[in-house]
């Protein structure tokens, strides 16, 4: 009898010693998303405080592009079609390629976002030089946002994410990149369907 009552004090411990570190498991994990989130949040407030880039160079907008797309490819996972309506092989701009990297990888991962479980979900991609002005146009076949969003889009710490997936601080701080760059950036629903963001860039070339 002593021992059966051993083994059974001793089996009620393990079963608790075992929920215990099953919750400290879930603490542990919790705390390292908390973690994660505000590293991020500050990453975004340096970025957004970042008004200009150190050096500005002249560079291919198109390399730009290419390199946001190979960084997108594991968020978009193959289930977004990339339509690229490009018909000049070079589009220079001056400034700093990496920010401009930066801006198309939000505009990619939030469409790809909005897109999510959409079977015919794609991007399209149109840019062309109109008399010495570079406009990109990148939009998708979503859902479209309300009106009520669209006024909204580009205050800091607006996100329609849920909560710990975005920082509301994306849009602001694409807007401040393109701006930094003497650009401007507009947002819209599409008629057809969709949300469009409209790039303008100033071409660069030499001696400008």
């Amino acid at each position: 009898p002593v021992a059966k009552t051993a083994i059974e004090k001793a089996d009620s411990n393990a079963e608790k010693l075992s929920f215990i570190v099953e919750e400290m498991s879930a603490v542990v994990g919790g705390i390292k998303t908390g973690v994660k989130r505000i590293v991020k949040v500050v990453d975004s407030l340096k970025a957004f405080s970042r008004k200009e880039s150190a050096e500005k160079i002249p560079f291919n907008l198109l390399d730009s592009l290419e390199t946001a797309l190979v960084l997108c490819k594991r968020v978009m996972n193959n289930n977004v079609v990339v339509d690229k309506k490009i018909l000049e092989s070079s589009f220079c701009v001056l400034g700093d390629s990496q920010q401009i990297e930066q801006v198309l990888i939000n505009l990619f991962v939030n469409a790809t976002d909005a897109m999510e479980g959409q079977k015919d979900a794609k991007i399209t991609i149109d840019i062309r030089d109109v008399n010495g002005a570079i406009t990109m146009r990148v939009y998708d076949n979503g859902p479209g946002i309300s009106q009520e969003t669209l006024e909204k889009l580009w205050e800091p710490f607006f996100t329609t994410k849920e909560a710990g997936k975005g920082t509301g601080l994306g849009l602001p701080i694409v807007r401040s990149i393109i701006e930094g760059h003497n650009g401007q950036i507009d947002v819209q629903n599409r008629a057809e369907g969709g949300l469009e963001f409209i790039i303008q860039l100033p071409a660069y070339a030499n001696g400008d």
